[in-house]
């Protein structure tokens, strides 16, 4: 750890190298505090990365997204919608649908409501978006009915309807 070691890993990253390059990827992925988001970004927008190395870095952004609690959920969601952007695969926008139920913010709800239009992310984002509105429920009713309400037009699933339609009825 340490910011010495992740400025260098950072820079390996770009290396010419294969294997110093595919080290450096591996042990962003793996790095355990989130500043490491940041050249993980740089690895998911980078035109010419391999998929692995893509869907290595996405997948280290959600870890790190749902794991860091202390960093301003502002940041969160901005790193979470970034890497959502950046990725390649379905799989990882719905790794980053979960990683965004994680934050219990109403930007995070904003992330994810967009999603309930679109059918191949349909699911997923239902079950996200219950997610957070039932952790929201407790320090931001609004934005939970919000997001209940969301669930229940999109109507994603019977199971989703049922849980939107339990959160509405709590006072």
């Amino acid at each position: 750890g340490g910011n010495e070691s992740l400025a260098v890993l950072s820079s390996s990253a770009g290396s010419s190298n294969a294997e110093v390059k595919d080290a450096a990827i591996r042990a962003l992925a793996n790095w355990p505090e989130f500043p490491a988001t940041t050249a993980l970004l740089v690895i998911t927008s980078d035109p010419n990365v391999t998929r692995v190395h893509n869907v290595l870095a996405v997948q280290g952004i959600a870890r790190l997204v749902k794991s860091s609690d202390n960093t301003p959920a502002a940041l969160r969601v901005k790193t979470a919608v970034a890497a959502m952007h950046a990725a390649t695969r379905d799989e990882d926008k719905t790794l980053m649908l979960s990683a965004l139920a994680s934050i219990p913010d109403r930007s995070a709800g904003a992330a994810i409501k967009p999603f309930l239009s679109l059918p191949k992310y349909q699911q997923e984002a239902g079950l996200a978006a219950m997610t957070l509105a039932e952790t929201l429920r407790k320090t931001d009713k609004p934005a939970a009915r919000d997001l209940a309400e969301a669930v229940k037009q999109a109507a994603v699933s019977d199971a989703a309807t049922r849980r939107a339609d339990t959160l509405l009825k709590k006072k």
